[in-house]
């Protein structure tokens, strides 16, 4: 895969017209992410909506099949399709398009240089560091007292080396923040740690619960005796499932080819 490659999106189209004997009636459709790039937090809608638009003259008369790993997500239906097929990250389309297939948030999808150390030499039980972007982060705070955990829910995150202290915990809290789902399970998996996906309401990467602790909001009070009443052996296996897991759902290479597996078996 090209190095450049660092969205989906783009991974996505590669894939398909690499791999693909792509019919003459077919419309491709390049998608610039240099201009994409020139928007920023809120302002991105536009972008993605831009984009849309150069799809809304097909109407119901061709099958879109839009892929967007976009945390804002889209939230205007005017610009898609009805006869969308829609791969996203963000929830906020559920109520808009019919037809929604949820992927995974990814991160930096590289392997991690800290990963593979021992479970018996890290340092942490758990661990969770970031800013407190939604209600259930701050209540972690309760657990940042408890014995080989580390929770950091400062501002003051700029030099933390988050890929290092994710290596060193056993289990890597993600819960959620702005959107339901969380970067945090993607980089819990890149260094080999156990993700535990924290939230109100959940979008689940595939087969998660081999590899991922779920906790639910309400839960939040039990999380320190359910995580320590996980045994090492079970730890173990969790990060074996995870490694599987990692390639097939959490690299652009390996998502790339899970999506196009799922549009074989709806086209």
């Amino acid at each position: 895969m090209n190095n450049l490659t660092r969205y989906i999106e783009q991974s996505f189209q590669n894939y398909f017209y690499e791999n693909v004997e792509v019919p003459k009636s077919f419309e491709k459709l390049e998608i610039s992410h240099k201009k994409l790039k020139t928007y920023s937090g809120a302002a991105n809608i536009i972008g993605v909506n831009g984009i849309l638009q150069k799809v809304e003259k097909w109407n119901n008369s061709k099958k879109a099949v839009l892929v967007i790993d976009e945390y804002i997500g889209i939230r205007n239906h005017l610009f898609c399709p009805k006869n969308s097929i829609l791969f996203t990250s963000n929830e906020a389309s559920d109520k808009i398009i019919d037809n929604i297939i949820h992927i995974p948030l990814l991160n930096q999808t590289e392997k991690s240089i800290y990963a593979g150390k021992n479970i018996k030499e890290r340092d942490y039980l758990y661990s969770f560091v970031g800013n407190q972007t939604h209600k259930i982060r701050k209540e972690l705070l309760r657990f940042s007292k408890e014995k080989n955990v580390l929770i950091d829910c400062s501002n003051n995150l700029d030099n933390i080396d988050f890929n290092n202290i994710i290596a060193n915990s056993v289990f890597t809290l993600a819960p959620r923040g702005v959107n339901i789902s969380s970067y945090r399970i993607c980089e819990a998996l890149r260094n080999e740690s156990i993700p535990v996906y924290i939230s109100d309401d959940f979008r689940f990467p595939e087969n998660f619960t081999d590899y991922g602790i779920v906790i639910n909001s309400y839960e939040i009070e039990y999380l320190d005796n359910i995580l320590r009443s996980i045994s090492t052996s079970k730890r173990l296996e969790m990060i074996e499932q995870g490694k599987i897991a990692y390639k097939k759902l959490f690299t652009y290479e390996g998502l790339s080819e899970w999506i196009y597996n799922k549009l074989l078996n709806i086209i």
